[in-house]
């Protein structure tokens, strides 16, 4: 495989990933990851490796690919609508994540049962396409609610598997469950307070921490 493949894949190992790793720590944030996102990374003259490796023809096709499978994989982790098409509905959050500056943890503390808070930084008009493709996926449209100020919508489902999204000022947080509903409170008290759910990064574009064995 070319270097920049392989240099890709190990990036969207560890971005997308640290899900199929989180059961394992004891702590209910087993795994979390923060990116500065592709887009960002083409704007930025430091990291000039990074974007001739995400930026080649040849990583944007193996990216399409990855990103495809990962749809499906999620689409059906995630329990999401069985007649639904994660191509054409989760794939383009898929991209904003990768895309966009993101903060994410991953946990719970049920081994069997993932539980995240998403954090992605987008424009009002990406987060309603994350509004309603969400909507779509999981079958409606949801209920209204709001935390630490800022408004959001609900999608209460059993078994711990409700979904929340919340627009908070130029993020959107997504998260699943209620065992990191602290993280989710954090973060969106550090968007209130700062702007943003986490320090920004300084000196590289990609940091993941994973608690296990």
């Amino acid at each position: 495989m070319p270097i920049r493949r392989i240099i890709v894949a190990a990036v969207l190992l560890g971005f997308f990933s640290a899900a199929a790793r989180a059961a394992d720590g004891a702590d209910p944030v087993a795994a979390q990851y923060q990116f500065a996102g592709a887009g960002n990374l083409a704007r930025n003259t430091n990291f000039y490796n990074a974007r001739r490796i995400f930026g080649s023809p040849s990583s944007a096709a193996f990216l399409d690919l990855v990103l495809d499978r990962f749809a499906g994989i999620f689409w059906n982790n995630l329990q999401l609508d069985p007649a639904g098409h994660p191509l054409r509905v989760l794939r383009p959050l898929l991209d904003d994540v990768l895309r966009n500056e993101s903060v994410g943890s991953f946990g719970g503390n049920d081994r069997e049962h993932l539980d995240f808070v998403l954090a992605v930084h987008l424009d009002a008009a990406r987060a309603q396409v994350w509004r309603q493709n969400l909507g779509t996926a999981l079958r409606g449209q949801g209920e209204p609610f709001s935390e630490e100020g800022f408004m959001g919508v609900q999608w209460s489902r059993p078994a711990g598997n409700s979904f929340r999204l919340i627009q908070a000022r130029d993020w959107v947080v997504a998260a699943r469950g209620d065992d990191l509903a602290s993280v989710r409170a954090r973060y969106l008290h550090q968007i209130q307070n700062v702007g943003r759910p986490a320090p920004a990064l300084t000196g590289t574009w990609f940091e993941t921490d994973t608690d296990w064995p």
